[in-house]
Parts: structure tokens; sequence; C-alpha cells
């Protein structure tokens, strides 16, 4: 009776085992993986474009490999080490240059100033820095604290102004100098201003970024326009690292939609973006836009971002960066305020990279396969699979080879989910109960026989 008790049991676990079981019919997309170090115990894949677009599940849960006998191989999936961003500031002191520290004129051009700097009189010569065309104008000195050691290279003045009620625009030129005589420009004509949207909310475009300079104190920030500029309050300069952020994978976003007012971009599946990039295609270009979202391409409404002013100074200005820190997008709608699209935006996502490390000692050759229509997660934490001794980023490489054909997109559609797949889960509910009623029937025949031994 009790042999009984165990087959049963036996025939369910395998029944459950069995409907369970995977196989790369169930997936549309598939590559071999080419392993650099044959005698590892694990390897490690770099995931990339195809796996990172076809993929249905945003947090890849659709991915498997399977080794020469069709098995799956145990598996994780870590994201890549992200280090800070290594960037150094430094508030800069601001020197007001006008009327009254002009101690010199010799010409309509040329112009000397006394600055006192740190206690000690500087004599300022400035040649022809501001735009004769525009009735405003107000140029300042800015000087990096003595105490600040420039161990990188200064590429952007971030500038704050006193409060003022009106939208205002100007220009601004910033200038380099080691003896405060030959100044060296570095930027010409950018951009600033300080807008208020329809919701009645600030928008403000005043930063200026420049290739990097370094080891200068001495700059100079010229401000031009038609109308009155507010006074310059404070002035951060930063100095970003040379070393490239690969921690994030770049994803093209292709247009979906356009016309004069409106730009929809829609990613090829969802995905967690860490943030993305807009870039205007021309120099010179200046354009408020509001920004919305969908998470999921069936939403049928957009949910808003931001306002944001975009801007290409010229060609050496890097695109505008918007943190999304993770959050699920499927399509992206930009639309001008106040103005219109000469050219649509040219818009790049960023993910998080994740690289895969497998199980790569035994059962050689593998396949990696990717994309189902019902995604399950099988990937083991970090520490199930490698043992505190082992570096993930140290670990041998395995390369994404030659395509392998798979089931094909015909999988990935819902309403043809296959009818093994309900068979095996009506086969295991029968399983189930039936066991269940052996065992209950076995365990009252068992009541029934040591009562009667009892008496």
């Amino acid at each position: 009776m009790i042999r009984c008790a165990v087959a049963c049991v036996s025939l369910v676990l395998s029944l459950n085992t069995w409907a369970n079981q995977e196989s790369t019919d169930n997936y549309a997309f598939g590559a071999e993986l080419r392993l650099s170090n044959l005698e590892s115990m694990f390897s490690r894949v770099e995931l990339d474009k195809q796996v990172y677009t076809q993929t249905t599940s945003p947090m890849l849960d659709d991915i498997r490999v399977f080794n020469r006998n069709g098995q799956t191989v145990p598996f994780t999936l870590i994201n890549v080490y992200d280090k800070a961003e290594n960037k150094q500031q430094f508030d800069m002191t601001i020197y007001p240059i006008n009327k009254d520290n002009l101690i010199a004129e010799t010409n309509d051009s040329h112009h000397n100033y006394a600055i006192s700097i740190h206690g000690q009189d500087i004599n300022v010569n400035i040649d022809q820095l501001h735009n004769s065309t525009d009735k405003y104008t107000a140029t300042y000195l800015l000087q990096v604290p003595t105490n600040s050691k420039i161990n990188q290279s200064i590429s952007n003045f971030n500038l704050s102004f006193v409060p003022q009620a009106e939208n205002w625009q100007a220009t601004a030129d910033v200038f380099y100098s080691s003896d405060f005589r030959n100044w060296n420009n570095v930027a010409s004509n950018v951009p600033i201003m300080t807008l208020t949207n329809n919701e009645n909310q600030v928008l403000s475009l005043i930063d200026i970024s420049f290739r990097p300079y370094s080891s200068y104190k001495n700059w100079l920030i010229t401000l031009s326009s038609q109308n009155p500029i507010p006074a310059l309050a404070h002035v951060t300069a930063s100095s970003n690292s040379a070393i490239t952020n690969n921690a994030l994978y770049p994803i093209d976003v292709p247009l979906a939609q356009f016309d004069n007012q409106t730009a929809i971009y829609t990613l090829p599946n969802i995905m967690p973006i860490k943030e993305f990039s807009i870039e205007l295609y021309h120099a010179g270009s200046v354009l408020p836009v509001s920004i919305y979202y969908k998470a999921n391409l069936n939403d049928q409404d957009w949910t808003k971002l931001e306002d944001r002013i975009i801007r290409k100074t010229d060609n050496y200005e890097e695109p505008a960066r918007i943190k999304l820190n993770g959050r699920l997008i499927a399509a992206l709608k930009f639309v001008a305020i106040n103005s219109v699209f000469d050219e649509a935006p040219k818009l790049i996502a960023y993910r998080n990279k994740v690289d895969l490390i497998f199980n790569s000692a035994n059962n050689a050759p593998f396949i990696l396969a990717w994309g189902a229509a019902q995604p399950k997660t099988a990937a083991l934490p970090s520490s199930a699979l490698l043992s505190a001794r082992d570096s993930e980023q140290s670990l041998p490489l395995a390369f994404i080879g030659n395509p392998v054909k798979l089931a094909g997109k015909d999988v990935l559609i819902v309403d043809k989910e296959t009818k093994s797949s309900i068979f095996a889960d009506w086969i295991i509910w029968v399983g189930l109960i039936a066991g269940a009623g052996i065992l209950v029937l076995l365990a009252f025949k068992l009541f029934i026989e040591v009562k009667k031994q009892d008496e």
C-alpha cells in the first residue's frame, strides 16, 4: 500500500516535470554561444542589440541557455557595474566687469579694468568682446577658487540669475586666459533663457557646454540681448571625466509619427529606460517641448514627464540628456511649445547593460534563446550560481555568434498559444486531484487496519 502511495506521488511529480520542461521550440530567436575558454566553469555573455530589442519581457525573463542535449543550463543576469559619475565641480567667484572698475579706455573696443582678487589688484584687459548690435550687454570675470586644484578639464558652466518676472533670453560667449590680457574663445552665441509655460512653470536653459580646457582659472562670460538681462548670481563650473560610461546600452528609437508640432517615437519593445538623449539636427536651434511617455502602446492616454528647452549651439554640444531612472517606456512624444519642428530630433534611449553568466563547463556547444509569448524568469540569484571568490567581470567571455533558427515570431503571438501547454496544465490538475484522492483513501484504509489491530 505504501508502495502504491509512493508511485502515485512520483507520477504527479513526473507529470509536473514533463509539463514544465523547457524547449527551444518555446523561443522565437536564438544564436550560438562561442566560448573563449573551454575549461572555465562559468562564462560571461555581453548581451547585444538583437537580444535587448527582441525580448518580450522588460526584465529579460524570456532568456534561456540550452546545451547540446537541448537542456536548459543554470544562469544568472547581472547589471553591469555602474560607477558613479566622476565629476569635479567648483563654485566660481564672480566679479562684475563694468564702468565702476574701468580704469582706462584706449579706443572703443579696448578697455582696462582694475579688479581686486583676494586683496590683490589685477589689471584685466578686454578687447572687443561685445556684440555691438545688442542693446544690453553684461560681462563677468569668473575665478576658480584659489584653494581648488583642477584635476579634470572644465567643460560646463551652470548659471543662476536673480529672479525676474518677465521671460528673457540672451546669448553668451565664454573665454579663458592665463594672463588676464589674451582671451581665447571657447563658446560663442550660446542661447540662454528663462521662459514660463502655459502651466505657469518656469523653464530655464542656463547651462553652457564647451570643449574641455584644463588648467585655466581665469574665465570671462559676456551676455548680450536686445532686452534687459538679469544679474548673474551664481556659476558652477564642472569637469566631466573622459572615461566613457559603459554601463548603459544605447537603443536608437525610430520615429513613428511626425508633423511640425508633434514627434512620436516607439521603442522596439517595453524597456526600463535609464535615460534618453534628444538632439536637434541643425546648429543654432532652440526648441521648447513638452515630453510625454507611454508605458504600454495599448494605453489610451499619455503621461506627462516634463517640459524642457532643447538646444543645439554647434556640432560640439552634447545632446540633452533626460533621466528616467529605469521607468518602463514603450513610446515617447514631444510636443513643441509655441514653436514648430523643422525636422524630427534624433532620439536615443539608454538602458542598463545586462550580462549573462552561465555554467559552461559541460555539454557544449550552447545556444542562447530569447523571445517567448509568456515569459517566466529562470535566472538564478548570482549568489546561488557563483561563489564569493568568483569575480563577475573577470570571467571569460562567451560571444554571441551565428543565428540559430528556432520557433520564429509565430511563437510570440499569444492567441496561438500551443494546445500542449493547456493540455499539460489539465493533466497536472487531474493528476494532483487523483493523487490527493488516492492518498486520502490510503490513509483511511490504514486508519481502519490500525483500528482493527487495536481491537
